[in-house]
């Protein structure tokens, strides 16, 4: 399944992918994979009356937090990239993103920021306008790692979410 999500990212990007940055995809597609144990939980909560209008909590279990930094920094590096502003531009809007290491330090366990940016390439259009309305600004996460569980939020309010999770 893993490669077919792979496969299905060229497809979308059609000959655009130029074939290094294909094979940069593959490789932290397997590497990803191996750096978690196979225990994992999440909860994608409505919040209507929020930017966004949801709030996701994700807990999983990795083997080895210097192997998921590792994957996790050079996830960020090809998602900095061209590849990511090309699928964006596809689907109608401009995507940045953005990771901040030990933005916080909540009971010892230090907390890492990512933020996820859209801007529609015209505002004027539904799809743009849907753009602005569900994400805002953009998407503000929050990452944390204990005992070699990875502890993830995505919502209006990451921090107090993340706090809730090590607690």
């Amino acid at each position: 399944m893993l490669f077919r999500s792979v496969e299905l990212a060229t497809v979308l990007l059609g000959p655009s992918l130029p074939k290094q940055e294909m094979e940069q995809l593959r490789k932290l597609a397997v590497d990803s994979a191996d750096v978690f144990a196979g225990e994992m939980a999440w909860a994608l909560l409505p919040a209507p009356q929020n930017q966004p209008p949801f709030a996701l909590r994700y807990v999983a279990t990795i083997k080895d937090r210097q192997r998921f930094n590792d994957v996790l920094d050079r996830s960020v590096k090809l998602m900095s990239g061209n590849t990511l502003m090309d699928l964006g531009k596809m689907f109608g809007f401009k995507m940045q993103f953005e990771l901040t290491r030990n933005v916080e330090t909540y009971k010892d366990v230090p907390i890492d920021a990512a933020r996820v940016s859209f801007q529609p390439t015209d505002v004027n259009t539904q799809q743009g306008q849907m753009i602005q309305a569900m994400y805002g600004e953009g998407l503000d996460l929050r990452l944390a790692v204990v005992n070699n569980l990875l502890l993830y939020t995505l919502s209006a309010d990451p921090a107090r979410d993340v706090h809730a999770l090590i607690d």
